[in-house]
């Protein structure tokens, strides 16, 4: 009898020390990806070998992790200086005779690369604000309507139609980098849609969460990169559609960044009939 209440007791000591570096791993990666302090056990058993083995694993998603959210702007950094040089190399061979074309070229790829630098700066200032925001409850119906009428005054070009939830909608985050979201969503839309096209913007409130759709009319998305539209650099828009220049695929890859700030998540898919694109963003409800 004594054998087997030892037996159960240190069965149960076992499966405790095991549901508690099950919980202190999950909770040392945060929804948004972050990797937090973990502590290894000090216990020289297996159990304490294979939380040191978590502690040196999570150390290294660590690094890793700070590497990636510090490229964008090293790559700024590191990009503008031979930038300049090109730059200012062209400028000195302009006068030579016969180089137009080869001068037209080499600007051109000039240009674009400072599209990307400042693309990169951007992206990166974006998740410094993340990193610094503070988050409150607010009014997603209230500041929805005013959004949009701000668009519908900054847009003639386009008919921006709203439909507001007339619902209390009650959100946790920060209006100011939600603002910054829907600036590139509709950006984007404005991209793709036809001049005097509708451009519809649309908050259903649902069980849990909220939903935030942008739908213009216009060309489908390929197949191919329907999962790949959020991701850094990634965009087919045609360069001769947008009078300011190549798109580089980084607004959408922000619209992704802060989506997830606020444990929300982000969708693309073509509109039924092919009648352009919806680009959606869930996020969570506010319960006190």
């Amino acid at each position: 009898m004594l054998v087997v209440l030892i037996l159960i007791l240190f069965a149960s000591l076992l499966s405790w020390r095991i549901r508690s570096l099950k919980r202190a791993v999950e909770a040392a990666i945060t929804a948004d990806g972050q990797v937090q302090r973990f502590a290894p056990s000090s216990q020289g058993d297996e159990i304490g070998d294979l939380s040191h083995s978590f502690h040196s694993l999570l150390l290294r998603i660590q690094r890793y992790t700070d590497y990636l959210e510090t490229l964008n702007s090293t790559l700024a950094h590191e990009l503008r200086t031979p930038l300049t040089i090109v730059k200012s190399s062209l400028e000195l061979v302009q006068c030579a005779p016969g180089s137009e074309p080869y001068l037209a070229r080499a600007e051109a790829g000039s240009e674009r690369l400072r599209k990307i630098l400042s693309a990169l700066s951007e992206a990166s200032r974006v998740e410094q604000t993340i990193q610094h925001s503070e988050f409150h409850a607010f009014d997603l119906a209230t500041w929805f309507r005013e959004l949009s009428a701000a668009y519908a005054d900054s847009f003639p070009e386009h008919r921006i139609i709203c439909h507001p939830t007339e619902a209390p909608a009650t959100a946790w985050g920060s209006p100011e980098l939600l603002a910054q979201m829907m600036d590139k969503l509709v950006d984007n839309a404005r991209g793709f849609a036809p001049l005097g096209s509708d451009i519809t913007l649309t908050l259903t409130p649902q069980k849990q969460h909220y939903q935030i759709t942008v739908h213009n009319r216009g060309s489908s998305l390929p197949h191919e990169i329907q999962g790949q539209v959020f991701d850094s650099l990634v965009s087919l828009r045609p360069q001769q559609a947008d009078n300011n220049g190549p798109h580089l695929g980084l607004g959408l890859y922000i619209v992704r960044l802060i989506a997830q700030s606020h444990q929300g998540e982000v969708n693309a898919y073509n509109a039924q009939k092919g009648d352009g694109v919806v680009f959606s963003v869930t996020l969570p409800a506010y319960t006190d």
